[in-house]
Protein backbone atom coordinates (compact mmCIF):
# COMPACT_ATOMS: atom_id res chain seq x y z
CA UNK A 1 0.00 0.00 0.00
CA UNK A 2 1.30 3.21 -1.01
CA UNK A 3 1.82 5.73 1.76
CA UNK A 4 1.20 9.37 0.74
CA UNK A 5 4.12 11.29 0.98
CA UNK A 6 4.94 13.61 3.56
CA UNK A 7 5.29 17.49 1.88
CA UNK A 8 8.13 18.93 3.73
CA UNK A 9 8.57 23.47 2.81
CA UNK A 10 12.15 24.36 3.00
CA UNK A 11 12.41 28.06 4.02
CA UNK A 12 16.20 29.55 3.51
CA UNK A 13 18.30 32.96 2.04
CA UNK A 14 20.79 30.51 1.14
CA UNK A 15 20.64 28.55 -1.86
CA UNK A 16 24.04 26.67 -0.39
CA UNK A 17 22.16 25.52 2.68
CA UNK A 18 19.15 25.01 0.70
CA UNK A 19 20.75 22.45 -1.79
CA UNK A 20 22.21 20.19 1.11
CA UNK A 21 19.05 20.41 2.55
CA UNK A 22 17.33 18.89 -1.01
CA UNK A 23 20.55 16.76 -1.54
CA UNK A 24 19.34 14.86 2.07
CA UNK A 25 15.65 14.63 1.29
CA UNK A 26 16.06 13.39 -2.76
CA UNK A 27 16.96 9.89 -1.81
CA UNK A 28 14.44 9.44 0.74
CA UNK A 29 11.55 8.02 -0.74
CA UNK A 30 8.68 9.09 1.43
CA UNK A 31 9.06 12.91 1.27
CA UNK A 32 8.01 15.64 -1.09
CA UNK A 33 9.13 19.34 -0.76
CA UNK A 34 9.62 22.24 -2.09
CA UNK A 35 12.03 25.33 -1.35
CA UNK A 36 11.68 29.23 -1.28
CA UNK A 37 14.01 32.00 -0.65
CA UNK A 38 12.44 34.29 1.58
CA UNK A 39 9.11 34.37 4.57
CA UNK A 40 7.03 36.28 1.83
CA UNK A 41 7.36 33.64 -0.51
CA UNK A 42 6.97 30.96 2.30
CA UNK A 43 3.65 32.61 3.43
CA UNK A 44 2.53 32.82 -0.28
CA UNK A 45 3.23 28.82 -0.84
CA UNK A 46 2.21 27.38 2.43
CA UNK A 47 -1.48 27.30 1.53
CA UNK A 48 -0.84 26.08 -1.96
CA UNK A 49 1.68 23.19 -0.91
CA UNK A 50 -0.14 22.84 2.68
CA UNK A 51 3.68 21.30 3.86
CA UNK A 52 3.61 19.17 6.99
CA UNK A 53 6.49 20.03 8.32
CA UNK A 54 8.55 23.34 7.41
CA UNK A 55 12.18 23.64 8.06
CA UNK A 56 12.56 27.10 8.19
CA UNK A 57 15.77 29.07 8.49
CA UNK A 58 15.75 32.42 11.45
CA UNK A 59 18.23 34.97 9.88
CA UNK A 60 16.61 36.17 6.53
CA UNK A 61 16.43 39.78 5.21
CA UNK A 62 13.05 41.38 5.45
CA UNK A 63 11.08 38.90 7.24
CA UNK A 64 12.80 36.26 9.30
CA UNK A 65 12.01 33.19 10.90
CA UNK A 66 10.65 34.27 13.71
CA UNK A 67 7.84 36.64 12.06
CA UNK A 68 6.94 33.65 9.88
CA UNK A 69 6.36 31.40 12.36
CA UNK A 70 4.23 33.89 14.10
CA UNK A 71 2.35 33.89 10.82
CA UNK A 72 1.86 30.56 10.25
CA UNK A 73 0.62 30.01 13.36
CA UNK A 74 -2.06 32.66 13.30
CA UNK A 75 -3.91 30.74 10.53
CA UNK A 76 -6.11 28.11 12.10
CA UNK A 77 -5.72 25.83 8.90
CA UNK A 78 -1.81 25.41 9.48
CA UNK A 79 -2.21 24.19 13.04
CA UNK A 80 -0.59 20.88 12.36
CA UNK A 81 2.19 21.96 10.47
CA UNK A 82 5.21 21.14 12.44
CA UNK A 83 8.00 23.94 12.16
CA UNK A 84 11.41 23.09 12.70
CA UNK A 85 13.76 25.94 12.91
CA UNK A 86 16.79 25.85 11.42
CA UNK A 87 19.87 28.40 12.43
CA UNK A 88 23.27 29.27 12.70
CA UNK A 89 21.94 30.59 15.97
CA UNK A 90 22.99 28.60 19.03
CA UNK A 91 22.88 30.84 21.93
CA UNK A 92 19.35 30.09 24.24
CA UNK A 93 17.71 33.23 24.32
CA UNK A 94 17.38 32.57 20.53
CA UNK A 95 15.92 29.08 20.98
CA UNK A 96 13.68 30.54 23.55
CA UNK A 97 12.68 33.01 20.76
CA UNK A 98 11.69 30.76 18.72
CA UNK A 99 9.80 28.47 21.03
CA UNK A 100 7.88 31.67 22.08
CA UNK A 101 6.53 32.17 18.28
CA UNK A 102 5.61 29.21 17.83
CA UNK A 103 8.51 26.52 16.74
CA UNK A 104 8.22 23.15 17.65
CA UNK A 105 11.51 22.26 16.98
CA UNK A 106 15.40 23.30 16.65
CA UNK A 107 18.45 22.42 14.62
CA UNK A 108 21.64 24.34 14.52
CA UNK A 109 23.57 24.85 11.63
CA UNK A 110 25.96 22.74 10.76
CA UNK A 111 23.52 20.32 11.65
CA UNK A 112 23.59 16.01 11.46
CA UNK A 113 22.18 14.54 8.21
CA UNK A 114 21.00 11.95 10.89
CA UNK A 115 19.46 14.28 13.10
CA UNK A 116 17.41 16.20 10.91
CA UNK A 117 15.97 12.95 9.21
CA UNK A 118 14.88 11.96 12.70
CA UNK A 119 13.12 15.34 13.79
CA UNK A 120 11.64 14.97 10.82
CA UNK A 121 10.80 11.22 10.62
CA UNK A 122 8.86 12.09 14.29
CA UNK A 123 6.72 15.36 13.54
CA UNK A 124 5.54 13.53 10.18
CA UNK A 125 4.25 10.85 12.41
CA UNK A 126 2.78 13.12 15.24
CA UNK A 127 1.67 15.79 12.85
CA UNK A 128 -0.51 12.66 11.24
CA UNK A 129 -1.93 11.65 14.59
CA UNK A 130 -2.92 14.78 15.69
CA UNK A 131 -5.19 15.02 12.47
CA UNK A 132 -6.60 11.62 12.87
CA UNK A 133 -7.44 12.12 16.58
CA UNK A 134 -8.77 15.37 15.65
CA UNK A 135 -10.95 14.20 12.81
CA UNK A 136 -12.01 11.12 15.44
CA UNK A 137 -13.06 13.69 18.17
CA UNK A 138 -15.01 15.54 15.44
CA UNK A 139 -16.92 12.72 14.15
CA UNK A 140 -17.51 11.42 17.94
CA UNK A 141 -19.34 14.73 18.91
CA UNK A 142 -20.87 14.76 15.44
CA UNK A 143 -22.33 11.49 16.06
CA UNK A 144 -23.04 12.27 19.77
CA UNK A 145 -24.88 14.89 18.24
CA UNK A 146 -26.91 13.81 15.59
CA UNK A 147 -27.80 10.57 16.81
CA UNK A 148 -29.37 12.23 19.88
CA UNK A 149 -32.82 13.02 18.19
CA UNK A 150 -33.15 9.24 16.48
CA UNK A 151 -32.22 7.60 20.16
CA UNK A 152 -34.75 9.69 21.82
CA UNK A 153 -37.46 8.68 19.43
CA UNK A 154 -36.54 5.10 19.90
CA UNK A 155 -36.34 5.22 23.90
CA UNK A 156 -39.25 7.25 24.47
CA UNK A 157 -41.57 4.89 21.41
CA UNK A 158 -40.17 1.85 22.51
CA UNK A 159 -41.27 3.01 26.34
CA UNK A 160 -44.59 3.96 25.58
CA UNK A 161 -45.07 0.70 23.46
CA UNK A 162 -44.05 -1.29 26.60
CA UNK A 163 -47.56 0.23 28.70
CA UNK A 164 -49.43 -0.83 25.64
CA UNK A 165 -51.56 -3.94 27.05
CA UNK A 166 -52.74 -5.16 23.46
CA UNK A 167 -49.08 -6.33 22.36
CA UNK A 168 -48.81 -9.60 22.48
CA UNK A 169 -45.78 -10.82 25.17
CA UNK A 170 -43.27 -12.31 22.40
CA UNK A 171 -43.92 -8.75 21.14
CA UNK A 172 -43.05 -6.91 24.24
CA UNK A 173 -39.86 -8.81 24.58
CA UNK A 174 -38.65 -7.10 21.18
CA UNK A 175 -39.97 -3.61 22.91
CA UNK A 176 -37.53 -4.48 25.50
CA UNK A 177 -34.20 -5.15 23.25
CA UNK A 178 -35.46 -2.53 21.10
CA UNK A 179 -35.35 -0.13 24.83
CA UNK A 180 -32.13 -1.60 26.01
CA UNK A 181 -30.24 -1.30 23.05
CA UNK A 182 -30.85 2.37 22.84
CA UNK A 183 -30.53 3.46 26.27
CA UNK A 184 -27.07 1.16 25.99
CA UNK A 185 -26.20 3.50 22.39
CA UNK A 186 -27.07 6.22 24.58
CA UNK A 187 -24.80 5.82 27.14
CA UNK A 188 -22.19 5.24 25.07
CA UNK A 189 -21.71 7.92 23.00
CA UNK A 190 -22.49 9.97 26.49
CA UNK A 191 -19.32 8.52 27.81
CA UNK A 192 -17.14 8.91 24.49
CA UNK A 193 -18.67 12.66 24.56
CA UNK A 194 -17.47 12.80 28.65
CA UNK A 195 -14.09 10.91 27.71
CA UNK A 196 -13.16 13.42 24.62
CA UNK A 197 -14.07 16.47 27.00
CA UNK A 198 -11.45 15.50 29.92
CA UNK A 199 -8.96 14.61 27.43
CA UNK A 200 -9.09 17.75 25.42
CA UNK A 201 -9.64 19.83 28.93
CA UNK A 202 -12.62 20.89 30.87
CA UNK A 203 -13.40 23.90 33.29
CA UNK A 204 -14.14 22.36 36.82
CA UNK A 205 -17.38 24.02 38.65
CA UNK A 206 -16.55 23.74 42.24
CA UNK A 207 -18.66 23.90 45.03
CA UNK A 208 -18.30 23.29 48.60
CA UNK A 209 -20.04 19.71 49.90
CA UNK A 210 -20.23 17.31 52.28
CA UNK A 211 -18.70 14.17 50.95
CA UNK A 212 -20.76 11.69 52.51
CA UNK A 213 -23.88 13.41 50.95
CA UNK A 214 -22.72 13.14 47.42
CA UNK A 215 -21.79 9.08 48.22
CA UNK A 216 -25.06 8.64 49.73
CA UNK A 217 -27.04 10.09 46.81
CA UNK A 218 -24.73 8.31 44.05
CA UNK A 219 -25.56 4.67 46.45
CA UNK A 220 -28.99 5.77 46.77
CA UNK A 221 -29.70 5.83 42.95
CA UNK A 222 -27.35 2.66 42.53
CA UNK A 223 -30.62 0.56 44.77
CA UNK A 224 -32.38 0.95 42.13
CA UNK A 225 -30.24 -0.95 39.46
CA UNK A 226 -28.67 -3.59 41.99
CA UNK A 227 -31.43 -3.96 44.31
CA UNK A 228 -29.94 -7.47 45.21
CA UNK A 229 -26.91 -5.78 46.49
CA UNK A 230 -26.26 -4.22 49.46
CA UNK A 231 -23.78 -1.27 49.32
CA UNK A 232 -22.61 -0.30 53.33
CA UNK A 233 -21.42 3.14 53.36
CA UNK A 234 -19.45 4.19 56.68
CA UNK A 235 -17.91 7.77 57.67
CA UNK A 236 -15.12 7.83 60.15
CA UNK A 237 -15.31 11.79 59.39
CA UNK A 238 -17.75 13.81 57.64
CA UNK A 239 -15.33 16.36 55.35
CA UNK A 240 -16.85 19.10 53.35
CA UNK A 241 -14.77 19.48 50.40
CA UNK A 242 -14.49 21.69 47.40
CA UNK A 243 -15.51 19.94 44.02
CA UNK A 244 -16.81 19.71 40.82
CA UNK A 245 -19.70 17.44 42.53
CA UNK A 246 -21.13 16.11 38.78
CA UNK A 247 -18.18 15.03 37.36
CA UNK A 248 -17.06 13.45 40.65
CA UNK A 249 -20.30 12.04 40.94
CA UNK A 250 -20.19 10.38 37.71
CA UNK A 251 -16.26 8.78 38.81
CA UNK A 252 -17.97 7.27 42.04
CA UNK A 253 -20.60 5.94 40.46
CA UNK A 254 -18.47 3.90 37.71
CA UNK A 255 -16.58 2.40 40.55
CA UNK A 256 -19.53 1.73 42.98
CA UNK A 257 -21.36 0.06 39.29
CA UNK A 258 -18.54 -1.81 38.46
CA UNK A 259 -18.35 -3.19 42.14
CA UNK A 260 -21.94 -4.15 42.13
CA UNK A 261 -21.25 -6.10 39.23
CA UNK A 262 -18.83 -8.20 40.50
CA UNK A 263 -19.60 -8.37 44.18
CA UNK A 264 -19.50 -11.97 45.65
CA UNK A 265 -21.37 -14.60 47.16
CA UNK A 266 -22.35 -11.72 49.86
CA UNK A 267 -23.84 -9.55 47.47
CA UNK A 268 -22.51 -6.60 49.53
CA UNK A 269 -19.96 -3.77 48.61
CA UNK A 270 -18.34 -1.36 51.23
CA UNK A 271 -17.67 2.05 50.85
CA UNK A 272 -16.04 3.66 53.58
CA UNK A 273 -14.91 7.43 53.78
CA UNK A 274 -11.53 7.99 55.53
CA UNK A 275 -8.94 10.49 56.99
CA UNK A 276 -5.54 10.30 56.95
CA UNK A 277 -3.12 12.82 57.48
CA UNK A 278 -2.27 14.45 54.29
CA UNK A 279 -5.27 12.73 51.78
CA UNK A 280 -9.05 11.85 52.38
CA UNK A 281 -9.50 8.30 51.22
CA UNK A 282 -12.97 7.06 49.46
CA UNK A 283 -12.52 3.05 49.71
CA UNK A 284 -14.70 0.67 47.27
CA UNK A 285 -14.51 -3.02 48.55
CA UNK A 286 -16.25 -5.89 47.05
CA UNK A 287 -15.96 -9.96 47.74
CA UNK A 288 -15.70 -10.85 43.99
CA UNK A 289 -13.14 -12.74 41.88
CA UNK A 290 -10.71 -9.78 41.89
CA UNK A 291 -8.59 -8.81 39.04
CA UNK A 292 -5.66 -10.57 37.11
CA UNK A 293 -2.60 -9.04 36.73
CA UNK A 294 -2.63 -8.25 32.97
CA UNK A 295 -6.03 -6.96 33.47
CA UNK A 296 -4.72 -4.77 36.60
CA UNK A 297 -2.20 -3.14 34.34
CA UNK A 298 -4.61 -1.80 31.88
CA UNK A 299 -7.67 -1.35 33.98
CA UNK A 300 -7.69 2.71 33.33
CA UNK A 301 -6.88 2.46 29.94
CA UNK A 302 -9.59 3.95 27.54
CA UNK A 303 -11.63 0.84 25.75
CA UNK A 304 -9.79 -1.51 27.86
CA UNK A 305 -11.69 -4.73 28.57
CA UNK A 306 -10.54 -8.66 29.07
CA UNK A 307 -11.74 -9.82 25.98
CA UNK A 308 -12.62 -6.81 23.34
CA UNK A 309 -13.47 -9.48 20.76
CA UNK A 310 -16.34 -11.24 23.23
CA UNK A 311 -17.00 -8.10 25.09
CA UNK A 312 -20.83 -7.26 25.21
CA UNK A 313 -21.13 -5.42 28.60
CA UNK A 314 -19.12 -2.14 27.90
CA UNK A 315 -16.56 -0.46 26.00
CA UNK A 316 -14.31 -0.17 29.10
CA UNK A 317 -14.72 3.55 29.30
CA UNK A 318 -15.92 4.08 32.76
CA UNK A 319 -13.15 3.21 34.87
CA UNK A 320 -10.84 5.21 32.20
CA UNK A 321 -12.98 8.12 32.74
CA UNK A 322 -13.28 8.44 36.41
CA UNK A 323 -9.15 8.41 36.49
CA UNK A 324 -9.30 11.78 34.40
CA UNK A 325 -12.23 13.18 36.94
CA UNK A 326 -9.63 12.49 39.38
CA UNK A 327 -6.81 13.63 37.58
CA UNK A 328 -8.54 16.93 37.35
CA UNK A 329 -9.26 17.26 41.13
CA UNK A 330 -5.57 16.76 41.44
CA UNK A 331 -5.97 13.29 42.90
CA UNK A 332 -5.56 9.84 42.50
CA UNK A 333 -7.52 6.13 41.67
CA UNK A 334 -5.96 3.01 42.53
CA UNK A 335 -7.07 -0.42 42.04
CA UNK A 336 -5.68 -3.49 44.35
CA UNK A 337 -6.80 -6.97 44.56
CA UNK A 338 -7.83 -7.74 48.37
CA UNK A 339 -5.65 -10.15 50.57
CA UNK A 340 -9.16 -11.93 52.04
CA UNK A 341 -10.69 -11.94 48.05
CA UNK A 342 -12.11 -9.39 46.10
CA UNK A 343 -11.34 -5.95 44.95
CA UNK A 344 -10.24 -2.58 46.31
CA UNK A 345 -10.90 0.71 44.57
CA UNK A 346 -9.10 3.97 46.64
CA UNK A 347 -9.85 7.45 45.72
CA UNK A 348 -7.48 9.50 47.08
CA UNK A 349 -7.91 13.66 47.35
CA UNK A 350 -5.27 15.73 48.44
CA UNK A 351 -5.63 17.86 51.75
CA UNK A 352 -6.15 20.80 49.16
CA UNK A 353 -9.73 20.01 48.92
CA UNK A 354 -10.82 20.41 52.21
CA UNK A 355 -12.85 23.02 53.35
CA UNK A 356 -13.47 22.47 56.86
Amino acid sequence: MNQEKTRILIVDDEPQNTAIIQEILYFQDQYEFSAVGSGAEALEIVNSFRPEIVLLDIMMPGMDGYEVCKCIRAEQAHRFIKIIMVSGLAMVDERLQGYEAGADDYITKPFDEDELLAKIAVYSKLSRIEEVELLKTTALHLMTHETRTPLNGILLGSELLKEVEEIPQEAKQYVDIIYSSGERMRRLFAKVNLLCQLKGGIDLILVEQSLEKCLKAVIAEMGSEFPDVEIVCSCEKDIEMSADWELLSKGFYNVIENGCKFTGSSKTLCVTIRQVDDATLVIVEDDGPGVNQETMDRIFEGFFTEDIMHHHKGAGLSLSITRLIMHHHRGKIRCENRVEGGTRFTFSFPRLHQTK
